[in-house]
């Protein structure tokens, strides 16, 4: 399984996406985010992860959710993480 955190980030009712540049899916836009570290906590997880695609430093405000994704193709699962800014 792998463990993901996904950022919603939002501003003036406005939510933040931004366009993959490399990996799968590229061009499209999407919620930025990443892979959870060995033994990271999701809340370092995901200001790590928005520091490294935005280059922001921001405080994470709540848990929205977590949802599960099973990836027939790559025979893989996917543990989503979904947190608020």
């Amino acid at each position: 399984m792998i463990n993901v955190v996904i950022s919603i980030i939002t501003y003036v009712d406005k939510i933040l996406l931004i366009k993959r540049e490399r990996g799968d899916f590229i061009g499209l836009y999407g919620l930025p985010g990443g892979k959870v570290e060995e033994c990271e906590h999701i809340d370092v997880a995901v200001k790590r992860e928005i520091n490294e695609e935005l280059g922001l430093e921001l405080e994470f405000n709540r848990l929205l959710g977590t949802a599960t994704e099973i990836m027939h193709d790559k025979n893989s699962t996917t543990y989503c993480i979904v947190v608020n800014y």
